[in-house]
């Protein structure tokens, strides 16, 4: 499902080490292991690069949090209600301004192998070797009941011919939104967000929709989840028609800076209503 739909769910029992959501050095050792185990599952290809980075524990009754100086804590935020995509990538002007993004808000686990080569090895591979890289999000209840309110929904989206975002709309008779109700702590939820490689599904709208409310909705069963996303690198050369990262890309209207900006206005105006 995930290379025909860019999502899928993964059965994934709890680490029998208890992960501390809220702390990164309980992500690092406790975690990200086994989403290493997820990722070998997923990907018969070879991989020459993987980075864990952006973990965020999102709920109903969280509020949005600064990253600390000190690094030690995971940051928190409210349920997104707002249909997005993670990383546009397009809006970056060059690969390395987004490995910076990336490297600012990286996890780092040093035992892993695919951490051995070097952020400046990983642009050469992109740029020199056009080795197709992707965004992918891993999406986790973390709260001991299902998800009872507003679930996460991932809208898949299918374009005409060999067209993709951004330089064409969905087509909305063949595209499929996806929701995940009663999602339990026992499975992540992997979805694509962005993938260099022009045939491959990728850059999910998502968003927590609501729903209909029932007994058993109650403040004890508000929200509690986890993200976090990987930047993988395959050993695999994108060919010049399905390169999504060519000089000749579509660029955004605006810029990175300015998008963020917009954003920001666009949630801080949706809370005051």
């Amino acid at each position: 499902m995930l290379k025909e739909n860019g999502l899928a769910i993964v059965a994934s029992p709890m680490p029998a080490t208890k992960v501390n959501w809220s702390e990164r050095d309980s992500i690092q050792q406790n975690y990200l292991p086994e989403l290493e185990q997820i990722i070998s599952r997923l990907f018969s290809e070879k991989i020459i690069h993987l980075s864990f980075w952006n973990p965020m524990m999102r709920g109903e009754t969280l509020e949005i949090s600064r990253q600390q100086r000190d690094n030690l804590y995971i940051p928190t935020a409210n349920i997104a209600s707002l249909v997005h995509i993670d990383t546009d990538v397009g809006a970056y002007e060059k690969i390395q301004d987004v490995l910076a993004i990336i490297d600012k808000n990286r996890v780092r686990r040093d035992s892993s192998p695919s951490t051995s080569c070097t952020f400046e090895d990983v642009a050469d591979a992109i740029v020199s070797g056009r080795k197709q890289f992707a965004i992918l999000n891993f999406w986790r209840n973390i709260d001991e009941t299902p998800v009872r309110r507003v679930p996460l929904s991932i809208y898949s989206p299918r374009y005409d011919g060999d067209a993709a975002f951004p330089d064409a709309a969905p087509n909305v008779e063949s595209s499929k939104w996806y929701m995940f109700p009663n999602a339990t702590r026992d499975e992540v939820i992997v979805f694509y967000q962005y993938d260099r490689e022009r045939k491959q599904p990728s850059d999910l709208w998502h968003c927590a929709i609501e729903v209909e409310e029932n007994e058993e909705s109650d403040s004890v069963h508000r929200r509690k989840s986890f993200e976090i996303r990987a930047f993988i690198v395959f050993d695999e050369e994108v060919s010049s028609n399905n390169d999504r990262f060519s000089t000749e890309r579509t660029r955004p209207m605006l810029s990175f800076e300015e998008s963020g900006c917009f954003c920001d206005k666009q949630a801080a105006k949706r809370t005051q209503e």
